[in-house]
């Protein structure tokens, strides 16, 4: 069994302001449409914050600052492949709002929010974006079925919804080196060698 596989990595980002506004994309695409935050993939040799950065300037128009690591979303997504969401949020920001190609961008209640045509499992995501608590992770089956919440930091499990798969411990430890990489990449950034 190798030690490696492959991942495609990706980013979303909650822009928030202090009036409980949200900064949302309604995303189009025939694999994934609907109200959803902004995001993209992370380039080869890209860090997970510069990419995060970047995507949301290329998608909104505004300058992000201090984007701080909340969650990561995965599952298995065939040929032995790995599809990671690094979930992303921050209050500070300049610029003004613009539409690209990837969809139309507007600010809108936070709470108003859930009552909005959601990508799909977008709903899931909000929650932990939402929740208080740093580094929350979810855990996904090869069926892409929710088996739980976790966070790292505080060792509390929440959202709790078990399928008939069970976790394993190679879970539990690949998402915890996730964690590892994203601190180290935060880390590294703000505090050079």
């Amino acid at each position: 069994m190798s030690k490696y596989e492959k991942a495609e990595l990706t980013n979303m980002c909650m822009i928030y302001d202090g009036a409980g506004r949200v900064v949302v994309q309604d995303k189009v695409g025939k694999n994934w449409g609907g109200i959803t935050f902004p995001g993209g993939h992370v380039e080869k040799d890209e860090s997970f914050v510069d990419s995060v950065i970047r995507e949301v300037k290329e998608e909104t128009g505004l300058d992000i600052q201090s984007p701080k690591l909340c969650g990561i979303k995965w599952w298995e997504a065939g040929h032995g492949r790995r599809y990671i969401i690094l979930l992303f949020k921050t209050d500070r920001y300049t610029g003004t709002l613009h539409d690209s190609n990837e969809g139309k961008v507007f600010w809108t209640e936070l709470d108003a929010l859930r009552s909005m045509r959601l990508a799909p499992s977008f709903d899931k995501m909000l929650d932990v974006f939402t929740n208080d608590n740093a580094r929350c992770t979810f855990f996904y089956d090869k069926c892409g079925h929710s088996l739980r919440s976790f966070c790292f930091i505080c060792q509390c499990e929440y959202n709790v919804n078990i399928s008939e798969s069970t976790v394993c411990s190679e879970y539990f430890l690949s998402l915890a080196l996730i964690e590892l990489f994203c601190l180290y990449d935060v880390f590294h950034r703000f505090i050079p060698p």
